[in-house]
């Protein structure tokens, strides 16, 4: 292959992940956590089975939302995640597939619920 060809790989496949590639299909947060800029990242599974991102910031205004296939690299929050609140299901397909998940400390004073993070109030 020639350079081009080379550097053209690293553009062809983007790894995705839906809602289906889960056997629980509860809607549910399947990670919560924060970037470097401290905005929440909430990715969760809504009840239509579609995968949800929620960035929003201290204010909770919300900058980013959709309902596609979400890129993997799109998932894990660029500082920390907040480990009680992840799924196990979704944390294991992660690792298998290579990524490293930034997990703080462990909260094992925070209540278990379907939902962590700030949903769209139709996807309860």
């Amino acid at each position: 292959m020639t350079k081009e060809e080379h550097e053209s790989l690293k553009y062809d496949y983007a790894p995705t992940v839906l809602g289906v590639d889960f056997k629980n299909m509860e809607p549910r947060t399947l990670l919560y956590g924060y970037n470097l800029n401290r905005d929440t990242l909430h990715v969760y599974l809504c009840k239509r089975g579609f995968i949800h991102i929620y960035i929003y910031n201290t204010n909770e205004d919300i900058s980013y939302d959709y309902t596609r296939a979400a890129e993997i690299s799109e998932l894990i929050p660029s500082k920390r995640l907040y480990p009680e609140c992840c799924d196990l299901e979704v944390c294991r397909k992660l690792k298998k597939w290579g990524y490293e998940l930034p997990f703080t400390s462990f909260n094992k004073e925070r209540e278990r619920k379907m939902f962590y993070g700030k949903i769209k109030e139709d996807e309860r």
